[in-house]
């Protein structure tokens, strides 16, 4: 009898730690994947920038080759 509640404690701790565990891998996805979120607007906003820089770098070219 004393053996059995022993390992039916045990298994319960178990139990409790792996759900324990899993909340916290679950918490650390779920920032991961709103950091991830956020990269990829900021590469966006980056790579708009970008494309209008490369426009007035073609037209500032533009205008010194017909200087020349």
């Amino acid at each position: 009898m004393v053996i059995v509640s022993i390992w039916q404690f045990a298994a319960t701790w178990r139990a409790k730690a792996s759900l324990a565990r899993e909340k916290e891998y679950r918490t650390i996805a779920d920032r991961a994947v709103l950091f991830q979120e956020g990269t990829e607007r900021q590469l966006a906003e980056l790579g708009g920038r970008l494309a209008e820089m490369q426009t007035r770098l073609r037209s500032v070219e533009g205008i010194l080759k017909d200087v020349e």
